[in-house]
């Protein structure tokens, strides 16, 4: 579960990088 939940904060970093590049 803690896997997840680390996965999920990545993601989420990953788009808020991915926004602010654009």
């Amino acid at each position: 579960r803690n896997l997840w939940d680390a996965k999920e904060v990545i993601e989420r970093h990953r788009k808020s990088l991915k926004k602010r590049q654009s």
